[in-house]
């Protein structure tokens, strides 16, 4: 079964409810006022079978021209708009307009019946008929279809329904982005608890997804839990877009859904004060500048400041991109339509409309310059999203963002053939973010420079530690060095060894005075053997200060040619490993081995040297301390060292 929603659209009193209800048999008034004063005032809904494979929900509207943000809530979700005018009434103010919100909406699929032709002549008709076609050529619709209709007699009900059957054709498929829907009702129902109706603009949802909102008064709403899910008035188990959906919502905070707030699965979304958009200025606009207007978008509305992105006014029926900043955050995706009205205004209130560009622009400094270059790009998908990439720099995207940011329905598609094409990579480790080849490069670049320059100033360092070297690049760049540094998706110049990040380089970059010292300590330490000197004594016999010895010890540790034993200690290699070899031989023919057992093995040293050697063994699991002796480590027996 395909579903479609079909609205109505027109002037006050020229019967859209009389043939909604003549369609379906279904009364969309229900409310006590309405009955009482003949009009509607609130939103009407009412299922109508168009056929065994296609069945629509009918969405009423109001007519009257205070009551237009609640026809603009209605005709958001609209797939084919049924233009109603009455024949002894002709095209009216709000037929105008509704005209132009149609447009604005982008919603292209409208047919117009001509009620009431039970009270008028022939004549008549054709009067109406004519002002009908001129009206429709001056708001820039074409090949629409003008049926004669009497909701009393049923005249041209049957052709009506033929149109709009026609009219449906394939409808497009929404159901690939993150679900969306505008709330247009929420109530508390006895026995239920709290349900929201509406049209998803996008997406499916299912029985038990945790759901979220957000708008009407920049209000969230969390923590809620889809409890049953109806389309006109039957259950089931998943809806989609282009379904006029009820849901009946659980939760601690479901009593705060209302009207104007959008409705979406936990997390899909990210909400903002600023939106770039495409403007289409109504012909009925002389000179549009920048001002305060009502930006009616779904269900909700709210104030908006608009700044254009090139010159400081836009003429009538013309076209450019904005900047809008609004009053309060709001949840949005590219592509969705809107419309802009002035604020308090009576009578035709409705200026401008279009679509947005992006809901998530980054704000601060040069705004306006970046949207402009977004809307450039606008009708480019690829190119959108390396500009978008291009503006967040270092801070990548994430997968989510350009879901809401981007129009493109295969998303990962066209991020796959940039990532094939070397122009993007993913976050490297492994977050879902994606960030521009060259800005990763660059930032390569930059680290390699930071590290051959301490390798210049400091030649006998062992490198940087990650710590250290990431706060040498620009805070916003920091977060994706260490992703780089963490993953080892680095250059192949770049190398990592114990905790340090260093250049591989083939030549050695010591001056002849640094050799010189690294020979005579090391040479000072092989004679020494067992009982090599403290730092004090290198210090006196080197002539260093404290800062080249800690500078060249470390290096001959990186190297290999010293061992630390504890901090001031060090023993060349050769005598560690001779002397670990005797403790391991001792201890294979003896039980146990006391301090002073160990000293006399070690050629009868003194107890600075014996005591740091034991505990240094201690620490590399070839002995372990019982009381005050020494045993061979459980590991090393169970390895038959």
């Amino acid at each position: 079964m395909r579903r479609v929603v079909v609205g109505t659209a027109g002037h006050i009193d020229h019967g859209k409810t009389t043939l909604v209800k003549a369609l379906s048999g279904v009364d969309t008034d229900r409310l006590g006022e309405e009955k009482r004063r003949g009009i509607t005032i609130e939103l009407g809904f009412a299922p109508w079978k168009l056929g065994d494979e296609l069945e629509a929900s009918i969405v009423d509207v109001p007519g009257h021209e205070k009551l237009v943000r609640t026809m603009v809530a209605g005709a958001a979700g609209m797939d084919v708009a049924i233009v109603v005018v009455a024949a002894d009434d002709g095209v009216m103010p709000q037929t105008r307009e509704h005209l132009d919100i149609l447009r604005l909406l982008d919603v292209q699929k409208i047919v117009v019946a001509m009620t009431k032709i039970d009270l008028v002549d022939e004549e008549m008709c054709l009067l109406v008929e004519d002002d009908i076609e001129s009206v429709l050529k001056e708001k820039h619709f074409v090949d629409v279809v003008t049926i004669k209709t009497s909701s009393q007699q049923g005249h041209g009900l049957d052709v009506l329904k033929d149109e709009v059957v026609r009219l449906c054709g394939e409808t497009i498929n929404k159901s690939s982005r993150p679900f969306l829907m505008p709330i247009d009702r929420a109530f508390v129902r006895e026995g239920h608890g709290t349900v929201v109706t509406g049209t998803p603009l996008r997406g499916e949802l299912a029985l038990g997804d945790h759901v979220e909102a957000f708008g009407a008064g920049a209000k969230h709403v969390g923590e809620v839990k889809v409890r049953g899910l109806q389309n006109v008035g039957q259950a089931l188990e998943r809806v989609c877009a282009n379904m006029r959906t009820a849901i009946n919502i659980s939760g601690k905070h479901a009593h705060h859904l209302k009207r104007g707030m959008n409705l979406f699965k936990d997390g899909a979304y990210l909400s903002s004060q600023h939106l770039v958009v495409w403007l289409e200025t109504l012909a009925s606009v002389d000179t549009l500048k920048e001002q305060t207007l009502a930006l009616h978008l779904g269900t909700g509305s709210q104030l908006a400041e608009m700044v254009f992105c090139v010159g400081k006014s836009l003429d009538g029926e013309g076209s450019g991109g904005a900047l809008l900043r609004l009053k309060e955050p709001i949840v949005a995706f590219a592509g969705q339509r809107f419309v802009l009205r002035k604020p308090g205004a009576e009578g035709q209130a409705t200026v401008a409309g279009g679509y947005i560009v992006d809901p998530l622009p980054a704000r601060g400094k040069g705004s306006v310059e970046r949207a402009g270059q977004l809307c450039a790009c606008r009708e480019d998908d690829q190119e959108s999203l390396f500009l978008m990439l291009k503006q967040a720099r270092a801070s990548g995207l994430h997968l989510q963002g350009l879901r809401q940011r981007l129009r493109v329905e295969n998303l990962e598609a066209l991020l796959q053939h940039a990532e094939g094409e070397g122009a993007i990579c993913r976050w490297p480790d492994g977050d879902k973010r994606w960030v521009l080849r060259q800005v990763v490069d660059a930032l390569l670049a930059k680290t390699e420079g930071f590290l051959s320059d301490h390798q210049r100033q400091e030649p006998l360092s062992q490198g940087l530690k990650e710590a250290e070297l990431v706060a040498l690049v620009a805070k916003p760049e920091q977060e994706l060095l260490q992703a780089m540094l963490k993953s080892g998706l680095v250059s192949k110049k770049i190398v990592r060894e114990e905790a340090f990040w260093r250049l591989s380089s083939e030549g050695s970059l010591l001056d002849a005075k640094a050799k010189a010292d690294l020979d005579k300590i090391l040479e000072m330490y092989q004679k020494a053997e067992n009982m090599p000197p403290l730092e004090a004594e290198v210090l006196a016999q080197a002539g260093i200060s404290a800062k080249e010895f800690k500078a060249l010890v470390d290096y001959l540790v990186a190297d290999g040619k010293l061992v630390k034993v504890k901090p001031g200690l060090y023993y060349s290699y050769d005598t560690i490993a001779s002397l670990g070899e005797q403790v391991l031989q001792y201890l294979r023919e003896q039980d146990e081995m006391a301090a002073a057992d160990f000293k006399d093995l070690a050629g009868g040293i003194s107890r600075k040297w014996a005591i740091p050697l034991l505990e240094y063994f201690d620490a590399k699991g070839m002995t372990v301390r019982v009381g005050n002796a020494r045993k061979l480590h459980p590991k090393m027996r169970e390895a038959g060292v």
